[in-house]
């Protein structure tokens, strides 16, 4: 088989398989439209040149969320424990029923108790 051939032979078995617009925006995840499997178009969600991620809207996750430099903008919800781990200190906040417990480990580790309405 020739390269023309297998390419040709490549192109009848891709053909027709995923479907959508014919201009694309450039950095934006595509995403499948209906239930068909084959029809495809653009998100709102980007992907930068550097891999950063944006989504205007919020993103929910089951299971472990490994994240490395996290910052929220706004307010972050969080249903389940949050642990903040370093080399040497670890922190956790565990929702206990009605309590929130702090949990933290390592040297030199500094506890405040605060007890207010408000953050700043």
């Amino acid at each position: 088989m020739t390269l023309n051939n297998a390419l040709n032979q490549l192109e009848s078995e891709v053909s027709g398989k995923a479907t959508g617009p014919v201009s694309s925006t450039d950095k934006v995840i595509v995403r499948f439209s209906g239930n068909s499997g084959s029809l495809i178009q653009d998100s709102n969600v980007t992907v930068d040149n550097s891999g950063n991620v944006t989504t205007p809207g919020g993103v929910t996750a089951t299971g472990t969320v490994v994240a490395g430099g996290l910052t929220s903008a706004n307010k972050a919800t969080v249903a389940g424990d949050i642990a903040v781990m370093g080399t040497v200190k670890g922190y956790r906040l565990r929702a206990d029923g009605s309590n929130l417990n702090f949990e933290g480990t390592g040297t030199g580790l500094i506890v405040f108790n605060w007890s207010g309405t408000n953050f700043n």
